[in-house]
């Protein structure tokens, strides 16, 4: 049995939903620290990309991913949809998303996984869940 704890901000998204869909037992409950959580060592920041954008120009990004590696020995960072047409729809310039790629994934340790839509970030979730699950052994209850 594949486990994925949830934000309870995620009830609103379709991710949940359709993690179940593909198999997956979804705990929800209000976490500290990031969207997902798929073991002790993985937790998942989950992005729109115009989110992704608005907390890179508000500060928010970089605290959360700050927050996010001190509690997790494998942070990850999902940004789902398209950067290039958020970017559109802001005046953030291509330098600066590559640059907090940059810092997110060499100065932090993050890894940024990009997805197309809800549905291939579910995926995502799935398979980092199966893989750590089975490597690890299972997945001990979040308190």
């Amino acid at each position: 049995m594949v486990i994925v704890y949830a934000d309870d901000r995620e009830k609103s998204s379709k991710v949940p939903e359709l993690l179940m869909t593909k198999g997956v037992t979804v705990i929800f409950k209000t976490l500290d620290v990031g969207d997902y959580i798929v073991s002790e060592r993985i937790g998942i920041e989950r992005k729109k990309a115009l989110d992704f954008i608005k907390s890179l120009v508000d500060g928010r990004l970089f605290d959360q991913a700050r927050r996010l590696s001190e509690v997790f020995e494998k942070p990850v960072v999902v940004i789902e949809g398209s950067l290039r047409k958020a970017m559109k729809l802001t005046n953030v310039k291509k330098s600066s998303i590559l640059g907090a790629y940059l810092a997110l994934g060499l100065d932090m340790g993050i890894v940024i996984i990009t997805t197309r839509d809800e549905d291939e970030t579910a995926e995502i979730i799935k398979r980092i869940a199966i893989r750590e699950q089975e490597k690890r052994g299972g997945f001990k209850a979040i308190q």
